[in-house]
């Protein structure tokens, strides 16, 4: 018999090629709270450089002032998916239910 780790998995929704290219310049207007990770996987909260360990707090901070809004998320193409993936958690433990990662075109 083999026992496996459990396994989380993630299913995220892809947005249509069609309605891709309008919902882009409306989802970069309209948050006010911005996390940019580099390539060298520093990560920034409002233009602020933070630690990955103090981002759930801050996190809840924008929360709170900013109950409505979802998180961008731009993370560049070099930086680690741990990276990402610790970003997600940290907006999901703040209780954020979505958040967009914005995606510069190569």
């Amino acid at each position: 018999m083999i026992i496996a780790p459990l396994v989380e998995m993630e299913q995220i929704e892809l947005a249509h090629a069609s309605q891709a290219s309008k919902d882009v310049s409306s989802v970069q207007a309209n948050s006010p709270i911005h996390i940019h990770v580099k390539k060298d996987n520093t990560v920034f909260l409002n233009k602020e450089l933070v630690s990955l360990v103090d981002l759930p707090t801050l996190l809840l901070r924008q929360k709170q002032a900013f109950p409505d809004a979802s998180p961008q998320l731009f993370h560049d193409q070099s930086a680690y998916f741990g990276t990402y993936q610790q970003v997600k958690n940290a907006a999901e433990e703040a209780g954020f239910a979505k958040m967009d990662v914005i995606l510069n075109p190569s």
